[in-house]
């Protein structure tokens, strides 16, 4: 593939800025598996007295121990699964940085969202930021939540969406997580309270400044999930550790990229089913090879099983209900075009 002409000139001229910022997204990233990082600093983990295999404290930076993940590693194992045909179209068009079928007509015709600020663009950047469309958003989260209780079901982890403790936020609000994971023991507490955020590397939503819609809002992607995950441990977790739950965030991007703490936590899933498959075959003490090539199996199955489902919310989140759509007129008092700026690429 790599010495494919078509590949390789595609590889060193990328056909839009977008393409090439998307390549950049899609590389292969990394995290240190045992954080030492101080509570309250970016990289700081609840779970680095949880993780298997644990490293000396004063291993150098350099040597420590990494998880790795690629967004697009789902489709090597489980091409087998079965997938809508508007499902696909949407996420691979988001994946080669191409205007979205669905969504290009609505550009074409000028629509504008439900909320009145913007013209639907092609590439699905406004209509991932639009807090309007809640409807496709509440489905791609469902889709990822389901996927998550799927792989801990398979680890013997009991987990529960519904009667989840709610706490007090600022403001005097209340919330809550997503999901709770029962008697895992991780994080300092016997429960687990999961919550999943999905963020978008691409700006969709200016006013002041609409060049920056299409554009990236972060030459260092990994910034972007750091402070969502960052503002949900603010949110959430000082409330949580009151009634002795501990708190973690699940933040994806619609890359597929995955913050660092839940990727520790799917790497303790993997840890926790291998020794359960060990278990039920009756071999309490495997060898260090067999057990750590299982959960390497385990380990990369659980990545492509979150990574699948990452994919089809994405695809999800760019479903526009059309009867929502407003037509595009501009006021009377206004004489230029930017009453509702479209995004621009």
């Amino acid at each position: 593939m790599s010495h494919w002409g078509p590949h390789a000139t595609a590889k060193a001229e990328p056909p839009s800025a977008r393409c090439q910022h998307l390549r950049m997204l899609h590389r292969t990233h990394t995290c240190i598996a045992t954080s030492s990082t101080d509570d309250g600093e970016p990289g700081h983990s609840i779970l680095q007295h949880d993780m298997p295999d644990q490293e000396d404290p004063d291993c150098p930076e350099a040597k420590k121990r990494r998880l790795k993940h690629a967004g697009a590693a789902h489709m090597s194992c489980l091409a087998h699964e079965p997938v809508k045909k508007e499902e696909w179209e949407a996420w691979f068009c988001q994946f080669l940085g191409e205007p979205i079928p669905a969504l290009e007509k609505l550009a074409r015709a000028r629509s504008v969202c439900a909320c009145g600020r913007h013209i639907i663009d092609a590439y699905g950047d406004h209509v991932h930021a639009c807090k309007q469309h809640t409807g496709s958003r509440k489905a791609a989260h469902e889709t990822i939540l389901d996927a998550i209780e799927a792989i801990c079901r398979k680890a013997g982890i009991t987990t529960e969406r519904r009667n989840i403790p709610s706490v007090q936020k600022r403001r005097n609000k209340r919330g809550r997580g997503d999901l709770v994971l029962k008697n895992v023991n991780l994080g300092g507490h016997r429960h687990l309270v999961l919550d999943v955020a999905v963020n978008h590397e691409f700006g969709g939503d200016n006013l002041a400044d609409v060049s920056r819609n299409g554009a990236l809002r972060d030459a260092q992607p990994a910034r972007i999930l750091e402070n969502t995950a960052r503002t949900k441990v603010a949110r959430y977790r000082a409330g949580y550790a009151e009634i002795r739950h501990a708190f973690l965030p699940c933040v994806i991007s619609t890359s597929g990229r995955l913050h660092g703490e839940f990727l520790r936590l799917l790497y303790i899933i993997a840890h926790r089913r291998t020794t359960r498959w060990f278990q039920r075959h009756s071999n309490d003490e495997p060898s260090e090879d067999a057990f750590k090539f299982r959960r390497g199996q385990y380990f990369w199955h659980t990545r492509a099983a979150i990574g699948q489902a990452a994919a089809r919310a994405v695809a999800q989140r760019v479903h526009v209900a059309e009867h929502t759509l407003r037509r595009h007129r501009v006021p009377s008092n206004v004489q230029d075009d930017l009453a509702y700026p479209a995004t621009v690429h």
